[in-house]
């Protein structure tokens, strides 16, 4: 059975493949494009790659420091916003769009993996602490491996809303 992850990889491995496909026919055809385009869907095709990085990089990240809290599927805790735990703090929320997490801007998701939500709030009770050992690169490849596995709809929006 293939895994969340597995199937995300698929699927952009799938993209990569239409892209590069699309780019060979297109070299074959020149009334479509001239040598200065295909230049520029190849460049495409490197960003594409270099963002598949990215994002398996923040898997990974993910994997290492999130899982145990948030899970493998980013679902977080199925009672995250009507109970607490023993302790008395929050649970931790999905992470996958099906929470709040899309509604927060960019900075504000950095600087919560990077500090921990008491950084908003001293008072918060709730045991998401901060990273402070990740880079901030590690910090944005870990929250582009989130924000791709958010449903479309709702990443074009975040999309419009923050970038």
């Amino acid at each position: 059975m293939i895994n969340f992850f597995m199937r995300k990889k698929l699927l952009i491995l799938f993209f990569i493949i239409l892209a590069f496909t699309i780019i060979y026919l297109s070299k074959r055809s020149n009334e479509f494009l001239n040598s200065q385009s295909i230049s520029d869907s190849e460049e495409k095709i490197i960003s594409a790659e270099a963002l598949i990085s990215r994002i398996d990089a923040g898997r990974a990240i993910y994997e290492a420091k999130c899982i145990s809290c948030h899970g493998e599927d980013l679902k977080g805790n199925k009672f995250w916003n009507i109970r607490k735990d023993i302790d008395g703090n929050n649970l931790p929320p999905p992470l996958n769009g099906s929470g709040h997490t899309w509604h927060h801007s960019p900075d504000q998701l950095f600087n919560i993996i990077k500090y921990g939500l008491n950084y908003f709030d001293p008072n918060y009770d709730g045991n998401m602490r901060g990273f402070n050992e990740l880079s901030d690169d590690e910090i944005y490849s870990t929250l582009d491996f989130i924000i791709f596995t958010w449903p479309e709809e709702i990443r074009e929006q975040y999309t419009k809303k923050y970038q």
